[in-house]
C-alpha cells in the first residue's frame, strides 16, 4: 500500500526503502522462528520411540522459545515502525 502511494503521489522511494528495511529486520527471526519450531516438533516425534534422545528435544524446544520471543519482539518494533511511517505518508499527502 506504500508503495502505491508513493508512485500515485511522487513521494520520496525512501519511503519504499524503509518498508524493505523492515522485511528485511523481521524475516530472518520469523523464518528461523518458524524452521524451529517444525524441527522441534518433527524430531519429537523420534523422541518416544528412542531414536532421538530426549535432551535434543528439549533443548531444541528452548532454542525455539528463545527465537520466538526474539521474533515477537523485532515484529512488534518493526509494526511499530511501519504505523508511523503510515503516519508519515498520510499526513504529506494530505498536506
Amino acid at each position: 500500500a506504500l508503495r502505491l502511494a508513493v508512485e500515485e503521489h511522487q513521494l520520496d522511494q525512501s519511503i519504499v526503502e524503509e518498508t524493505k528495511r523492515f522485511k528485511n529486520e523481521s524475516y530472518p527471526w520469523l523464518m528461523a522462528a518458524m524452521g524451529l519450531a517444525m524441527a522441534t516438533f518433527i524430531l519429537g516425534g523420534g523422541v518416544p520411540t528412542g531414536a532421538i534422545p530426549k535432551w535434543v528435544h528439549q533443548g531444541l524446544f528452548l532454542a525455539t522459545l528463545t527465537v520466538q520471543i526474539k521474533a515477537v519482539l523485532v515484529e512488534q518494533l518493526v509494526l511499530t515502525q511501519n504505523r508511523r511511517l503510515i503516519r508519515q505518508t498520510e499526513n504529506k499527502i494530505s498536506t
